[in-house]
């Protein structure tokens, strides 16, 4: 992956590439193979738990976790409009092979989505699923997207307040999950979480979501009246 444009390997896809196409034989990961090993410490370059053949005695912790791939408009996308480069993420790979870190709370939807794709309670099969994640950047085009680039544009008649552009981009998210999967209505949302990191917190999120699902906030705020 290069700043949000991410190509796979012949025969694997998914939003971390992890996915392998059926009927296709499951080769070694880089650190099996001897590549590029210096990526172990950092947790990468190895295929998640959840993508292996699967122990013949159980010994995944729960609660498992499906992650949703969803169209790439909502998650990795934005880091190509960022006018930013250091923002909505929370660390870069440099030419040296150093690692610079960012502490800035606007990069923590990378930073979930990437510990869940790579974590042993991700689970490939949403019918064993406990929690369902949906990754959404929505605080990434809050800042620094909306406003600063010509698209994209999430049907408001105006670039702000920008909380009427992310209502809008997550109802229609949730839209796609209802009538893409069977997983929403199984539950009504509740197994579902979402995050919203923005300075607005979630008393912008529409009730369709915050009113049925687990809300992920810093802020830890519902309601429109704020005090500070």
């Amino acid at each position: 992956c290069n700043l949000g444009f991410c190509k796979c390997h012949p025969g694997w896809y998914g939003t971390d590439c992890s996915r392998k196409k059926a009927g296709e034989s499951m080769e070694a990961d880089d650190i099996e193979a001897g590549k590029r090993p210096w990526l172990k410490q950092l947790g990468l370059g190895q295929l998640p738990p959840g993508a292996q053949d699967p122990p013949k005695e159980p010994t995944r912790k729960r609660p498992l976790i499906y992650v949703y791939d969803v169209p790439p408009p909502y998650t990795t996308r934005m880091l190509q409009y960022r006018l930013v480069w250091k923002s909505c993420i929370w660390r870069r790979f440099e030419d040296n092979n150093a690692t610079q870190l960012f502490d800035w709370l606007y990069g923590v939807e990378t930073y979930i989505h990437e510990m869940l794709l790579t974590s042993p309670h991700r689970t490939f099969d949403p019918d064993e699923a406990d929690f369902f994640y949906v990754p959404i950047y929505v605080t990434c085009y809050f800042w620094p997207i909306i406003g600063w680039a010509d698209t994209p544009w999430w049907y408001a008649p105006r670039g702000m307040p920008r909380p009427m552009h992310g209502a809008n981009m997550m109802l229609e998210l949730k839209t796609w999950l209802e009538t893409t999967f069977p997983y929403w209505k199984r539950r009504g949302g509740r197994d579902h979480i979402w995050l919203t990191a923005a300075d607005e917190g979630a008393c912008w999120m529409p009730t369709e979501v915050y009113n049925n699902s687990i809300i992920l906030t810093h802020w830890g705020r519902l309601d429109p009246d704020h005090a500070s």
